[in-house]
């Protein structure tokens, strides 16, 4: 009975050291398809808008990710294409950007698998790793749709909300105990329902779209706390090699 009671306070205890929380933010820029659905403006050439991220992880001690991941991005293109206008004489074929949401935003919920990078040198797993993962959560569409700049041609209208799915991927580089760099490319299919007419659809509806956004970001990554996984089991029946017996 002892050695089972033993054996339990050792499992969770490594379960416990086994832990990271980090925190991360970033800037860069995002692409975006199409917009399907209801949407009469159609871009035929994409832009390089902004972006920007910022995430809350937690790591397990076998490097399954859990946490928050969110960004917000401006979607918009350009149209070669002329179009009836709404709130001005024509759409498109000026050169102006065809913006669907000047804030883009969406707060996801993401599991990742991180990969450590192994240093035969040091017969150690190493700090930095690659992840992959899936997300799925909520978006909105922001925008002042009675105001242009002089940049826009068109403007959609503001409060766009739907579910948001896709994945990411990325790279974590150590730079200290605290302290890590991070590249990351992010895909996010944003499903967004108006309670506003779609411009130029009669009978009149309400305006309906799905469009699919590619932000990569760069950015810093703060780690609250952090594991040496060396001294952690791989296999909770395992004991780390190089280690006291228990």
């Amino acid at each position: 009975m002892k050695k089972v009671l033993l054996s339990a306070i050792l499992l969770a205890s490594a379960n416990a050291f086994g832990q990271d929380l980090e925190f991360g933010v970033g800037g860069g820029f995002s692409q975006n398809t199409v917009p399907d659905g209801n949407m009469v403006y159609k871009q035929d050439q994409t832009l390089m808008n902004y972006a920007g991220t910022m995430k809350l992880l937690y790591t397990t001690f076998n490097y399954w990710q859990f946490g928050l991941d969110g960004h917000v991005m401006e979607i918009a293109g350009k149209s070669t294409k002329v179009y009836q206008g709404v709130l001005t004489d024509s759409v498109g074929g000026d050169n102006r950007k065809i913006v669907y949401a000047k804030y883009g935003v969406t707060v996801c919920g993401v599991v990742n698998k991180a990969f450590h990078f192994y240093n035969k040198q040091t017969n150690k797993k190493s700090k930095s790793y690659l992840y992959l993962g899936a997300a799925v959560g909520y978006g909105s569409g922001r925008n002042d749709h009675m105001e242009y700049d002089a940049s826009e041609t068109y403007n959609a209208p503001d409060g766009g909300r739907g579910i948001v799915f896709g994945g990411q991927a990325g790279y974590v580089g150590n730079l200290s105990e605290k302290l890590g760099f991070n590249l990351d490319i992010a895909v996010r299919r944003m499903d967004l329902k108006y309670d506003a007419g779609a411009p130029l659809v009669s009978p009149l509806e309400d305006l309906h779209y799905s469009v699919v956004t590619v932000p990569v970001t760069f950015g810093i990554r703060y780690f609250f706390f952090r594991t040496d996984r060396d001294l952690v089991p791989r296999d909770p029946g395992a004991r780390p090699m190089g280690r006291a017996s228990y």
